[in-house]
C-alpha cells in the first residue's frame, strides 16, 4: 500500500467537469492497482467530503489514469478496501 500526505489531483469525467481529489493511498489486488481519493468540497467549511471513492488506476503510454471500477469488481475492490482500513496494515 503506497500512501499519499495531502496530494491533490484534478480528474475529468467523460463530459469534460473537473474534479478535485484528495489521494489518500493506493492499494494492489489481483494485479491490479486501485486509488483510494476523497472529494474537495469548497461548499464544506472542512473542505473534505467525508465519503471516499475507488478508482481503477490504469496506464497510458507510462502516465497514470484513473477509471471507475467495473460494476462487477466493486464488491470485491470495495471489501478489500475495508480490510485495509480496519487493519492495521501498512
Amino acid at each position: 500500500m503506497k500512501t499519499y500526505d495531502g496530494e491533490w489531483i484534478q480528474i475529468s469525467d467523460e463530459e469534460g467537469n473537473e474534479y478535485e481529489l484528495e489521494r489518500l493511498f493506493d492499494f494492489d489486488l489481483d494485479g491490479e492497482e486501485y486509488a483510494v481519493l476523497t472529494p474537495l468540497r469548497r461548499d464544506d467549511p472542512d473542505g473534505v467530503d467525508p465519503d471516499t471513492i475507488l478508482m481503477r488506476i490504469v496506464y497510458d503510454r507510462d502516465e497514470e489514469c484513473f477509471e471507475p471500477v467495473p460494476d462487477g469488481e466493486y464488491d470485491r475492490v470495495n471489501e478489500r478496501f475495508m480490510e485495509i482500513l480496519f487493519s492495521d496494515e501498512e
